[in-house]
């Protein structure tokens, strides 16, 4: 199963690596979360979701009246997603860009704005509708096949997760508690919510299997499988390695002095390392094989032994003093030595194939009504690009819709016709002799879309005052406009 392990969370900021990373991500058969880039057409940024079927606007009989104090955003075979249930989804995938963002150094909620802000916002809504009505289904098919965890269950796996965070991050309880108070919570409250997401993952491992069938492999479905993943049972030769990381030779100078008379390698590292990561686990980085550091790094580090300490090593990052703690050698087991957990991991590969399907299947039969019609149509936009047109030309028509950005959706999706369209322009001249006829019906159809995109950004443009990502869609298209021969790109 796939899970996206080690996602930053809040508490991130001051404890590393959340307690929830291990937990609080649905497996591979909902999402793998994925940094978006700024988007020409709305897009979900994820990678895994399948195309699931327009959802209509119209609202089933079944629908829940809203209320006062909440509102029903949309409702899955009949089962209302509320909106402020919708808008923590939305705002916890924007927590975890920004968590993935701020170590590249960058803001990313700078980038919700404008034009193409909106329009990647929007992408984020689908991305979290489309997470809630999964979890609607899901719990609807839990219920319905009488799936559990058992207490006994819950703790084990807690008690597993829970110690290796602890190991894997240097941390005792005493000192965690320390950390999450500072960020205003409790060890029992953090605990609690990692119950419950551990919970979760448990029910849904379990509904992948249910979903999945029973599985039996003969002895040449594994040995195939052995053969095309043997690489990943072994292992190359590794060294676990510290290191104390200063700005200048003169540091680096001091440093070794210190050592040599006889400091402890953790609380200098501690001390004095600049590479914030590590520094406060000793400069732990862990095991690690040949071509994951730079060049200079390595090569001093794997010409150690373990409890051998270099001299200054310099790098492009400054100068580091490295301590090799422990070496594994490389190992190429046979499929004897592995065979059991071989056997496991095909039957895991079938069990993500399997339920992979049954989600693309539900999701793809749900009735998923959504009050919002940008939002719907920019869910239907995910189907195909003709249905996510209509669907937005449709809102904008309706006069409910006030909203600008959305002409400049409509110019984004019509460029996108205008390069489909000229992928085809282009077979048809390939072939021979060429259909002159369809090449210019096929012409006439680009100009068409170029112009209607033309439109719909300079409405969209008249509507916010002013956008750069508008105006220089508006040049594009009239640059295209202006020398047709060239393909749009």
């Amino acid at each position: 199963m796939n899970k996206t392990l080690l996602i930053i969370l809040g508490i991130a900021i001051a404890v590393g690596v959340a307690f929830f990373a291990f937990t609080s991500h649905r497996p591979s058969i909902v999402e793998t979360v994925e940094v978006p880039a700024a988007p020409v057409q709305v897009t979900t940024p994820t990678a895994t979701t399948p195309a699931t079927p327009p959802a209509t606007t119209a609202a089933p009989e079944t629908a829940p009246a809203a209320t006062d104090v909440d509102s029903v955003a949309a409702t899955v075979n009949g089962t209302p997603i509320m909106q402020s249930a919708l808008d923590d989804g939305v705002d916890s995938i924007i927590a975890q860009y920004s968590s993935l963002y701020s170590q590249m150094g960058q803001d990313f909620r700078s980038l919700l704005v404008g034009a193409e802000g909106f329009t990647m916002k929007l992408g984020i809504q689908v991305q979290a509708l489309d997470r809630l009505a999964f979890d609607a289904i899901a719990d609807a098919e839990v219920a319905s096949r009488a799936i559990v965890v058992t207490d006994e269950e819950l703790a084990a796996k807690f008690d597993e997760l829970y110690t290796e965070f602890l190991a894997s991050n240097n941390l005792t309880e005493e000192s965690l508690t320390s950390l999450l108070a500072a960020q205003g919570m409790t060890l029992d409250s953090f605990k609690e919510s990692g119950r419950k997401n551990i919970r979760e993952s448990l029910l849904l491992s379990k509904l992948q299997v249910a979903v999945a069938g029973p599985i039996e492999l003969t002895d040449e479905e594994i040995e195939t499988f052995w053969e095309t993943n043997k690489a990943t049972y072994s292992t190359e030769e590794q060294v676990r390695a510290s290191h104390i990381l200063v700005k200048t030779e003169d540091e680096a100078k001091a440093v070794v002095a210190q050592l040599d008379g006889g400091a402890d390698f953790a609380a200098v590292a501690a001390e004095k390392s600049l590479d914030a990561s590590n520094a406060q686990k000793g400069g732990d980085l862990g095991f690690f094989s040949r071509g994951t550091m730079v060049t200079e790094f390595e090569d001093a580090a794997f010409a150690l032994e373990p409890g051998q300490r270099s001299g200054i090593v310099q790098t492009e990052y400054g100068y580091h003093i490295i301590l090799v703690v422990e070496k594994k050698a490389a190992v190429e087991p046979a499929l004897a030595d592995v065979r059991d957990q071989v056997v496991e991991d095909a039957k895991q590969e079938i069990v993500d194939e399997r339920s992979n399907a049954w989600y693309s299947e539900v999701m793809a039969s749900a009735n998923i009504v959504i009050k919002d019609p940008i939002l719907s149509a920019a869910r239907q936009q995910q189907v195909s690009v003709d249905l996510g047109l209509a669907a937005f030309e449709a809102a904008l028509e309706s006069g409910a819709v006030h909203e600008p950005y959305v002409s400049y959706i409509i110019g984004t999706l019509y460029e996108n016709k205008v390069q489909t369209l000229t992928r085809a322009k282009t077979q048809l001249e390939a072939v021979t002799p060429p259909e002159t006829a369809k090449i210019a019906e096929t012409a006439a159809q680009i100009e068409e879309a170029r112009a209607k995109a033309l439109a719909a950004y300079q409405e969209a443009l008249a509507g916010v005052g002013a956008d750069a990502a508008i105006q220089a869609r508006i040049e594009a298209v009239q640059s295209a406009s202006a020398a047709p021969e060239v393909e749009a790109q």
